[in-house]
């Protein structure tokens, strides 16, 4: 079995994500055409601990979140750039769905959808 690839280098540097996070799968067709891009993301975590963390951490990195939603094992949202940070033109901005990895309680499974 091949290590555990690097977040994707198409997630901004300045979108935080835990230590350890690593790539499961790129869903991003070649050079991203439509320039939204999708990714599976094994995140080192528990799902409590890491919504917490995306709701410090991106918010202090420049990022707003909506108003989420959460079910038992699952928590899902939105997120976009805050309009003072990143300095760039145009919106950026996407969403988010983590949910407990099934065999293993302190992972989890993050689809993470950025649109440029």
């Amino acid at each position: 079995m091949p290590p555990p690839a690097a977040p994707a280098a198409w997630i901004p540097s300045d979108l935080p994500l835990p230590p350890g996070t690593f790539t499961v799968q790129d869903f991003t067709p070649q050079g991203s055409p439509s320039g939204t891009y999708q990714a599976i993301l094994a995140v080192p975590n528990r799902l409590a601990d890491f919504v917490r963390y995306v709701a410090a951490q991106w918010h202090d990195a420049g990022w707003a979140q909506g108003r989420g939603e959460a079910e038992q094992g699952e928590a899902e949202n939105t997120y976009s750039r805050l309009a003072a940070a990143g300095g760039g033109s145009g919106r950026q901005g996407g969403a988010w769905r983590a949910r407990e990895a099934y065999c293993d309680k302190g992972t989890v499974e993050l689809l993470l959808i950025l649109k440029k």
